[in-house]
């Protein structure tokens, strides 16, 4: 393929899109309200009498659709059914397809563009992928479609429907089901990311060697008019899942009709935001790093944290990262057998990898294309232990030796992952932290580890997560809070040309301190860096409320009124300012000092500590700044 047509990305003009974000509309808070069935066969026997009454609850679901001004247009309907691998083994053939046996091989539903040129870009894409992943291309077929059921606007988008298939070149068939999602994903961003024309129309609704997918931009009623084979008897499944869209506040396509590959879901779960909000609630606040040589070692020392951080009060949701359980095909090679056969280790491996892995032999040209040529043993020869342990070795002598004979063959279980972080292996131990603070759960769960715990010598702990945030954010707040309360009193002398005035004014902040302290001693809350900027909040306004009463105190002294006199009138007058700041300040904080939902651990530390402190400076700033006023005065 000419790569120049696959790099710049150009917007397409024929499939419905979502606008750009603008005013209040942002495309990642559209979410769906709809219609869910499910129909399954406890037993898992397959018939097509499941398809007929997963097609009857779909229809049954018509009010929980939607359709817009075109009223033979729907928001969208689909259907998830088990692969009939009896009615594609039938209707194969027909384009000139020979499928394997079932499960051997994976069926896709894609949406490709309606111009022939762009669909065999997209379909060459898919060959690459495919092709890169190690698995072998069937073939395509056409889905039989009938559109005279369709409304204008799905009409007007209808893409290209075919059904793509990809043989099963890997051992277990979890590990093709995995495949298959690395090649769909492969597939959607080099497609997404190329130059095609209405690239925006592919689409795969389903990549699959179990289920398959049929959806579109229809009514309930039209799904099985529209797709043919679901009237088919041969067309038979134990499960299906079915959808009938509701679009709240979203712009029905092709693609966002039956929304799911896996989980059938409905309401405001089926947003972007939703899902990533979901995600990081999942997510542990603290995170204890274990560091270390050996993964053995690593694990059973991880555990031991485990168990000890499960007795310091405040730890909830323990994990303990997973580095084990994946299994791994082992040839052990004997090194006395193959010497007694005259056979090299690297003979034995080159064997091995060309096999199993396969080996590139030749590249093959096709135009300005060029294609990897890889040799590789049939499936049905490396597809199990004992297939593979039949595979022939050539001796010194020229007699073929058995794999068997000169290795040992086995599954075994091995690390599922290997972390590593400065070039050392690494493992975590995730918790949150419930009704206490932070700091006061690493401090004991440090005491605690250094008393019961004895590692080896090179393994060591940090800890990351909300408290290394945490630290960080101290540190900065250690070198921001002195600048800004040397700034403001640089601010107030420069306002009062007086070193005594600054001084007066500066003291309210101690006054207002008081108040935030108590306030977070009374509802249970701890400082943190929330808290802290909440201070320099408090700070700000503690400030102003005393420069209102100083700067008027001041004016009425310029005016020949004596100090006791000026004092009193003062507060007289500035009292109700004050009393507005602060109540304006006080009824804007509440609703976050109560807040419940997400973010209410960093705005209820805040908005507590203003509103606690505005109490304590409002009341000192009117009784006791007045009074040093006598004692820091200067000459009118």
């Amino acid at each position: 393929m000419d790569r120049s047509q696959i790099r710049q990305p150009r917007r397409s003009s024929r499939r419905p899109t979502l606008p750009d974000p603008h005013g209040l509309y942002h495309p990642a808070y559209e979410h769906d309200s709809c219609g869910i069935g499910f129909v399954v066969n406890i037993q898992g026997q397959r018939s097509h009498d499941i398809v007929a009454k997963g097609l009857q609850v779909l229809n049954n679901l018509e009010h929980r659709g939607a359709q817009g001004c075109d009223p033979c247009t729907g928001d969208g309907a689909g259907i998830l059914l088990q692969i009939p691998h009896e009615f594609f083994a039938r209707v194969a053939p027909a384009s000139g397809l020979a499928l394997p046996q079932a499960y051997e091989y994976g069926i896709g539903m894609v949406f490709l563009p309606a111009d022939p040129a762009g669909r065999r870009l997209c379909e060459q894409i898919a060959a690459n992928v495919i092709a890169e992943e190690g698995q072998r291309l069937l073939g395509w077929r056409d889905v039989p479609v009938k559109d005279s059921h369709l409304g204008e606007q799905a009409r007007a988008s209808l893409p290209a429907i075919r059904q793509v298939f990809i043989a099963r070149d890997i051992l277990s068939e979890a590990d093709f089901e995995r495949k298959l999602y690395v090649i769909r994903k492969r597939i959607e961003r080099a497609v997404r990311e190329s130059a095609i024309p209405e690239r925006e129309t592919f689409y795969l609704a389903s990549l699959s060697c179990r289920t398959l997918v049929y959806k579109g931009l229809l009514l309930p009623k039209q799904l099985p008019l529209f797709y043919q084979d679901l009237a088919d008897a041969s067309v038979v499944s134990a499960l299906a899942l079915v959808h009938s869209r509701f679009s709240t506040n979203t712009f029905p396509t092709w693609s966002l009709a039956h929304p799911y590959r896996y989980v059938c879901h409905n309401g405001e779960i089926n947003t972007l935001k939703g899902n990533v909000n979901w995600m990081r609630a999942r997510q542990g606040r603290l995170q204890s790093d274990l560091f270390g040589d050996d993964l053995q070692t690593l694990k059973q020392k991880a555990d031991e944290i485990a168990a000890i951080m499960k007795t310091v009060n405040g730890v909830k949701d323990l994990k303990v990262e997973q580095i084990a359980g994946q299994p791994y095909l082992t040839v052990d090679i004997d090194r006395k057998k193959i010497a007694r056969y005259g056979i090299n280790v690297a003979d034995v491996q080159e064997i091995v990898e060309t096999a199993i892995g396969g080996k590139v032999a030749t590249h093959v040209y096709e135009g300005p294309r060029r294609f990897q040529l890889l040799l590789r043993f049939p499936f049905d020869a490396r597809n199990s232990i004992q297939a593979i342990g039949e595979i022939r070795v050539k001796s010194a002598s020229g007699a073929p030796i058995p794999l068997s004979d000169l290795a040992t063959i086995e599954m075994r279980e091995g690390p599922a992952r290997i972390s590593r972080e400065q070039v050392r292996r690494r493992i975590y131990i995730g918790f949150n932290v419930v009704g206490r603070d932070i700091g006061g759960v690493v401090d004991e769960g440090r005491k605690k580890l250094a008393a019961q715990l004895a590692l080896p010598q090179g393994y060591t702990i940090t800890w990351g997560g909300a408290f290394e945030n945490m630290e960080r954010a101290n540190a900065r707040l250690l070198v921001v809070v002195p600048i800004t309360l040397g700034l403001v009193f640089f601010l107030l002398f420069w306002a009062f040309h007086s070193l005594r005035y600054a001084a007066l004014i500066f003291l309210n902040l101690p006054f207002a301190l008081i108040g935030g302290l108590v306030s977070l001693w009374v509802t249970g809350q701890y400082l943190s860096v929330p808290a802290s900027v909440g201070f320099i909040e408090l700070f700000g306004l503690a400030v102003g409320n005393g420069i209102v009463l100083v700067s008027y105190i001041n004016q009425l002294r310029r005016e020949g009124r004596s100090t006791d006199e000026a004092i009193l009138a003062g507060c007289s007058v500035r009292l109700r300012p004050v009393i507005m700041t602060m109540m304006t300040t006080l009824l804007g904080l509440l609703p976050l000092a109560v807040a419940q939902g997400i973010g209410a651990e960093v705005q209820r530390p805040l908005a507590t500590v203003v509103i606690g402190g505005l109490f304590s400076s409002t009341a000192l700033t009117l009784v006791v700044l007045p009074a040093l006023y006598r004692w820091f005065e200067e000459a009118p």
